[in-house]
């Protein structure tokens, strides 16, 4: 039976963006104030997405909460490098974006 869903990365180009700068802020032992910020822009990207589109690929969400989870574990690294708060106040952040509060990840905090 064919799928009627395209694949999820041709779909969703911002996904597949996203996925492979977590593997390089994960893989790499220290990260710039910029490449947080570009993982971030493109999480935002990545909600716009989903947001026009009503009907997900089941494999998508899934590719999703996955990614998400990721960076959440990455929270430490991304906090000690920027501001979040600052960033959120500058470029006017919707309260929804969790992802522009990562603090509340922070394993520091999880214990």
């Amino acid at each position: 039976m064919n799928n009627p869903y395209p694949s999820p990365h041709q779909s969703f180009p911002a996904l597949e963006r996203y996925r492979k700068m977590l593997n390089q802020l994960t893989d790499s032992s220290t990260i710039s104030e910029k490449e947080v910020l570009d993982i971030l822009r493109t999480r935002d990207i990545r909600q716009k997405e989903l947001k026009d589109n009503s009907l997900i690929p089941r494999d998508t969400g899934l590719e999703v909460i996955k990614a998400d989870k990721r960076l959440k574990q990455q929270a430490d690294k991304i906090v000690s490098v920027v501001n979040l708060a600052d960033y959120r106040e500058s470029f006017l952040i919707d309260d929804e974006a969790w992802w522009w509060n990562l603090y509340q990840f922070q394993k520091r905090l999880l214990q």
